[in-house]
């Protein structure tokens, strides 16, 4: 597997220089005229400039693809670790590359950072559950308030209704005429 996804990154940079493509207009190409997957252009184009030293071992080792796209998608220190561990016979997959990089970022910290970086993650939890709470509690008295408001225009409806029943038209005697106010 390794060496067919080195092959398409060789080939793919041969056709980026012969053809003067920029970048983008390459990946544009790939995906819809080649139907390259798009998740995987960016591990074929920048393979020559990120792993192309690393080529032999890539190879003797059989790197997976998405070992590959990890490599690249890493900072350079976590790499460099990594390609160290593949060199000496270690088999890596993608979530050591990611257990390596949390490691290095733990150590990188500087404790009052790691403190603050906590309590912000702590208080935006926390931010979040109240936000729910008044949401589900603003949800209920809305709800509520709605069930009244048609409560009260329907029998607002059925009032009008009835006092249209109960009255009775007016008789010409009275000389005048009878009509219901708007709005009953």
């Amino acid at each position: 597997m390794a060496k067919s996804y080195v092959a398409i990154a060789s080939e793919i940079e041969l056709i980026r220089k012969h053809e003067h493509l920029s970048k983008s207009k390459l990946k544009t190409f790939l995906v819809s005229e080649c139907g390259v997957n798009r998740s995987d252009l960016n591990m074929y184009t920048k393979f020559k400039d990120i792993l192309d030293t690393h080529k032999k071992t890539i190879l003797k080792r059989g790197v997976p693809l998405t070992v590959a796209k990890a490599l690249i998608a890493a900072p350079a220190s976590v790499r460099m670790e990594a390609l160290e561990r593949i060199e000496a016979g270690s088999f890596i997959h993608s979530r050591d590359i990611s257990t390596i990089k949390r490691r290095q970022r733990e150590q990188a910290a500087d404790p009052a950072v790691e403190l603050e970086r906590q309590r912000l993650k702590a208080l935006r939890l926390s931010a979040q559950r109240k936000a729910q709470v008044e949401l589900d509690t603003f949800t209920k008295r809305f709800i509520f308030f709605a069930q009244s408001l048609i409560d009260f225009f329907n029998d607002a409806q059925d009032d009008n209704v009835d006092l249209e029943k109960t009255r009775s038209p007016p008789s010409s005697t009275s000389g005048g005429s009878w009509t219901v106010p708007a709005g009953i």
